[in-house]
């Protein structure tokens, strides 16, 4: 013979063999649930899974190593602790808010995908104004305004000039335009 000996393939395990083994499953369980959370677009289940994600890692660190990598627990303890407190001032936050009956409506017929919290600060940022039944906000082809009003420090109207300055100013609250005047883009 040429002096070659059988070598064996190398072995694979199946995943339930490597599931069996304690270990690998904490670390897989870690591991996914970490990826989970890369996925999450709101941050409350952003935070659920980081907790659990970490609660794996640092039982693995603990647990199976020779001797226990502390760092790695402190770490991920710390990390489980900051998610823990940050779900608790949301969960404060949401729970303490309440809205008055216009306020409720306008949530629930128009704003029910943001969280109470969130648009809790666009009824911060604006005014209530009534208007006249009927009342047209906006012509096809015409600038966006609101006529009969202007924004600080601006024209009557919402041109653009007026809306660069809102920009600029970062605020867009609407004053109450001088009597008698108009609203360029009500003509």
């Amino acid at each position: 013979m040429l002096g070659l000996s059988w070598v064996s393939p190398p072995r694979f395990h199946s995943v339930n063999t490597i599931l069996e083994n304690g270990p690998y499953a904490l670390y897989a369980v870690a591991y996914a649930t970490s990826l989970a959370a890369y996925l999450m677009t709101n941050m409350v289940w952003l935070r659920v899974w980081v907790i659990v994600s970490s609660t794996a890692y640092a039982t693995y660190y603990f647990v199976f190593p020779a001797e226990p990598m502390w760092l790695d627990v402190i770490t991920e303890a710390l990390l489980v602790a900051v998610n823990i407190t940050m779900l608790a001032l949301v969960a404060s936050s949401a729970l303490t808010i309440r809205f008055d009956d216009s306020e409720q409506f306008l949530y629930d017929t128009e704003f029910s995908s943001l969280s109470k919290v969130d648009f809790r600060k666009i009824l911060r940022a604006g005014e209530w104004h009534s208007v006249a039944p009927g009342f047209e906000f906006t012509h096809a082809g015409q600038p966006v305004g609101y006529p009969g009003w202007r924004r600080p420090g601006g024209a009557a109207g919402a041109g653009a000039a007026g809306a660069s300055r809102c920009r600029a100013a970062r605020r867009c609250a609407l004053e109450p335009a001088p009597t008698g005047s108009r609203s360029p883009s009500a003509s």
